[in-house]
């Protein structure tokens, strides 16, 4: 991630839990299927409340990765895990919504809003296959 880019301590943590998950499913990079997972995992944000009233909880999500996705265990060498540029994009996008909102740093729903802007990539793609998400109707809910 730039390291220009403010983020919260939930952001971090979600980031953290994201880069966990990416490892177990022996992904080398953090991907926006993980950042979806992280925003879940961060139980006490509005981001996460939002996605669970949409069925879209961290353990649904993992049954998904479980179904998707081959678990398992990878050896990583560095101390950080890189974001897939499809991920990084979403900083970037969420980084000017932050701005926009005159906030100084990036929080878990600038990152959802961000997200969901995403047209093509993995998070979305799960979100309407296995979740049936109706992408702007929980655009319209988070706004």
């Amino acid at each position: 991630m730039d390291g220009n880019i403010n983020v919260s301590e939930k952001v971090n943590n979600a980031l953290q839990n994201a880069g966990k998950i990416a490892i177990k499913y022996g992904a080398f990079k953090i991907g926006t299927e993980h950042l979806l997972y992280g925003l879940t995992s961060i139980d006490a944000s509005v981001a996460s409340r939002i996605l669970n009233s949409f069925g879209v909880t961290s353990d649904g999500l993992e049954y998904v990765f479980n179904r998707i996705f081959t678990r398992r265990s990878a050896t990583i060498l560095s101390a950080t895990i890189e974001l897939t540029p499809k991920a990084k994009e979403v900083f970037l996008i969420a980084n000017q919504f932050a701005m926009q909102l005159k906030s100084r740093v990036v929080s878990l729903e600038h990152l959802l809003i961000s997200l969901l802007h995403m047209e093509d990539c993995y998070a979305i793609t799960i979100l309407k296959k296995y979740f049936k998400v109706d992408i702007n109707e929980l655009i319209n809910n988070l706004l």
